[in-house]
């Protein structure tokens, strides 16, 4: 049982380090440079964190820290997003 939860931990674990080196990426290129498809792609963060805290929420044992992480971290990537907001969206003149 034990060697079952550890390769399902370093599986989460990669996939997690994958997700969040490609954000960094986008993050690094297109969120820089103000380009709207990085802005949409930069809403996956709070998804994440999203499931990650419902995850914690159905699992079986108590993760209260997890799920306070995933609350805190939800609400501070939603507000580093929306903050830029006329950035990538200049207001049009007509």
């Amino acid at each position: 049982m034990a060697d079952l939860l550890l390769n399902t931990d370093r599986g989460g674990s990669l996939m997690g380090s994958s997700i969040f080196l490609l954000l960094g990426i986008v993050a690094w290129k297109g969120f820089r440079h103000s380009e709207k498809w990085a802005w949409y792609t930069m809403w996956l963060l709070p998804i994440i964190f999203g499931t990650g805290g419902i995850n914690s929420l159905i699992s079986i044992n108590d993760m209260l820290l997890n799920l306070l992480l995933a609350i805190v971290f939800g609400i501070i990537s939603v507000i580093c997003i929306v903050l830029p907001y006329k950035a990538f969206f200049p207001p049009t003149s007509s």
